[in-house]
């Protein structure tokens, strides 16, 4: 039998309590997790760290880049799965591209 190692998500994030609930979680079943607070930290992240399997990414992320812009970003020179988060319902930004 052999022994798979942890999985690495990627978890872009920028409210510290949802940072800790989500991490908390993640770990539970089993995963690794590395955080980033923002897009250009994400984007930062997955060029230095070639362990990511699956970008779990709030599209919201402040007044600087945002979650869709990061992933569209990232997705340009790596294939890593995103997967975008986001509490908001308002069609503008479920329809983000």
């Amino acid at each position: 039998m052999t022994i798979q190692s942890k999985k690495t998500i990627l978890l872009v994030e920028d409210s510290s309590v949802l940072t800790e609930i989500y991490t908390s979680m993640l770990r539970s079943f089993g995963y690794q997790v590395v955080h980033a607070g923002n897009g250009k930290d994400a984007i930062e992240t997955v060029d230095k760290r070639s362990e990511i399997d699956l970008i779990l990414m709030d599209i919201d992320l402040g007044t600087d880049m945002d979650g869709t812009q990061a992933g569209a970003s990232i997705l340009n020179k790596h294939n890593i799965p995103i997967v975008f988060l986001s509490s908001h319902t308002e069609p503008e930004i479920v329809q983000k591209k």
